[in-house]
């Protein structure tokens, strides 16, 4: 995150030879960027500056968040953890992370790409420190969630009164061409409502047609096939499941599935290749030797008869179980990893079991 506040205060930095840093006032377009929220930001950040002035700078942010750049709503989050106030460092928390998302998409920028995973990083950074109990986690844990699900209202009722360019201070093009191209308002809204539609699940054709088969990973949505193409495998995905889209990119984030209709559940896929071929028998012979007393091996028979296990793993408070799935294909293997609440393992098994019959190498 310093990298990126460095950026925001107004200063582009590159390290030149010797060691030495060479600080680049912003110019062009670059330079017409607004960033005199920043000051707040600074005065969050520095401990010499009194608990109780900082406290008074967050409660300020928290009360106008619309004129206020999601790097400043993301400073002041902290303030509230710290007084337990779950419900409103969430909101501030979430709040930053998907207006960023959006800015970037704004400013149509690929060298951005990394904006809202520095500021989870951030945010995971501060909760770890702040939240120390197992209630309080749990209480953050419920807040976030309803934070999430009312993104939209706070997004729709909350006014934009900051610069939305501000994300571009912390792209590389900044460094190469002191001018950029904006769009209209209306083009603006049409990217906020898209973002809405995708919190929804919403799926549109158009959000496939920058996705290709020379891809590391292509989903064709129309017959629901997910192919790795490196490794020439392919296999049908449910319609509970679905493959996570990078729309930043337009590429699909290969090991990632979500499971919209099922709290607290996710699918992931652990893709592996060695010079030597891989062999099932001696990973399942090493993971049955390596069971903890909540673990369980099985075999498992796949339509396509390829050699697979079954291990469950299931927390001390039987809330939360984890099903991994193993097997291996000449120099590669794949390990599909669901996660779910006890309640709903049958049914999502059920879809991952539906995965696995289905997988072919072409």
């Amino acid at each position: 995150m310093k990298i990126l506040y460095s950026i925001l205060i107004g200063l582009l930095f590159i390290t030149a030879t010797y060691g030495k840093t060479i600080f680049i006032e912003p110019s062009g377009d670059y330079a017409q960027i607004d960033t005199s929220d920043i000051t707040l930001m600074k005065v969050l950040q520095q401990p010499s500056n009194s608990m109780k002035e900082r406290q008074k700078i967050a409660n300020q942010i928290n009360q106008n968040p619309g004129s206020y750049s999601p790097c400043v709503l993301l400073a002041a989050a902290p303030y509230f953890l710290l007084s337990k106030d779950f419900e409103k460092a969430a909101t501030l928390v979430i709040g930053a992370i998907y207006r960023a998302a959006i800015d970037v998409r704004i400013a149509n920028d690929k060298t951005l790409g990394d904006v809202t995973a520095i500021m989870r990083m951030h945010a995971a950074e501060f909760c770890q420190e702040l939240i120390k109990t197992e209630t309080d986690k749990k209480n953050w844990e419920n807040a976030l969630t309803l934070a999430i699900q009312n993104f939209e209202k706070w997004d729709r009722k909350t006014p934009r009164n900051y610069d939305d360019r501000w994300v571009r201070l912390h792209s590389l093009n900044a460094f190469i061409d002191p001018c950029f191209e904006t769009i209209s308002e209306k083009e603006k809204q049409q990217i906020i409502e898209r973002f809405y539609e995708e919190l929804n699940h919403v799926e549109c054709e158009s959000d496939y047609e920058t996705a290709s088969m020379e891809d590391e990973y292509y989903f064709d949505h129309k017959n629901r096939t997910f192919y790795y193409t490196e490794s020439k495998l392919s296999f049908h995905v449910p319609k509970k499941i679905k493959p996570i889209f990078d729309y930043s990119s337009g590429k699909f984030a290969g090991d990632g599935f979500t499971i919209p209709d099922y709290k607290d559940s996710s699918l992931w896929v652990d893709k592996g290749w060695s010079l030597e071929k891989k062999s099932f028998q001696w990973k399942y012979e090493l993971v049955l030797s390596r069971l903890y007393p909540n673990e369980t091996l099985k075999r498992v028979t796949l339509k396509s008869d390829i050699p697979c296990y079954r291990k469950r793993s299931l927390d001390r408070e039987n809330t939360f179980v984890v099903n991994s799935f193993y097997f291996a294909k000449g120099h590669f293997d794949f390990e599909f990893e669901l996660t779910c609440r006890t309640e709903n393992e049958a049914d999502l098994v059920e879809e991952v079991m539906k995965i696995l019959n289905s997988l072919k190498f072409y």
